[in-house]
């Protein structure tokens, strides 16, 4: 019997989004020959593709374009992402590391949802020192919607652990009201920790079950996790 936790990267685990940015100005001129910023829309929760398109669109660049570069843009972005995020465990925020050991000694299963490509997330994992902590993710273009990637990530939890996690019995934790949307879209489990850019009135708005400053009271959400549901491990069949 276990639980599956989903976590986002981004303002969630960690908080790189000064090097996020550099990154993206750099791709931009290198890719498409822009002056361009992430700040140009307001990029937090969205996949790396989206934040693509949408800055793109925003100076002018035709969508054919885009659509065309679309992955040089993602490998030159990770090229610069690469150079850039060197040793992130300082970039930790408060309580994950203790967060995360607690939920392992429980025996949950842990996963990660996110927007970022599958190249720069494992990056982001094993420079912050967390990648250890997971087995199982899915990743910005992976998927149409944020809710697709939370049932990728379930999917690919069930067939890793050979476990049927449904519904309540996974929880969705992260710092953007994208997240809880899509953990309440897929029936989970929500926790939103107000470490981004969405204040935790906002959070609170979007009704999560669980709402944190941070996670710096890591105790309170290990324990408010401990109350949930478990998942039963399929049977293996029988080879006699």
């Amino acid at each position: 019997m276990s639980k599956l936790i989903l976590f986002d990267i981004d303002h969630t685990l960690v908080d790189v989004f000064s090097l996020q940015r550099a990154a993206y100005r750099l791709m931009f001129l290198q890719i498409f020959e822009i002056e361009a910023d992430l700040m140009d829309i307001w990029p937090f929760g969205k996949t790396t593709d989206m934040l693509i398109r949408e800055i793109s669109h925003k100076h002018g660049l035709a969508e054919g374009l885009v659509e065309m570069q679309l992955e040089a843009a993602r490998q030159c972005l990770f090229e610069f992402t690469d150079q850039l995020y060197h040793d992130l465990k300082e970039q930790v925020l408060p309580g994950i590391f203790e967060l995360l050991g607690c939920l392992k000694l429980k025996d949950y299963r842990l996963g990660i949802v996110t927007g970022n490509t599958p190249l720069i997330g494992q990056l982001i994992l094993e420079r912050a020192g967390l990648a250890s902590f997971f087995e199982i993710g899915a990743f910005g273009p992976e998927a149409a919607s944020r809710v697709e990637l939370v049932s990728l990530a379930v999917r690919r939890a069930n067939q890793k652990w050979q476990t049927q996690f449904s519904g309540r019995q996974v929880v969705v934790i992260g710092d953007s009201i994208h997240d809880v949307q899509a953990g309440q879209a897929y029936g989970a489990i929500t926790v939103a920790v107000a470490t981004g850019f969405d204040d935790f009135d906002k959070l609170k708005s979007y009704r999560p079950d669980y709402s944190f400053q941070n996670c710096s009271n890591w105790p309170q959400i290990c324990r408010s996790l401990s109350e949930l549901p478990e998942a039963e491990t399929l049977r293996q069949p029988s080879r006699d």
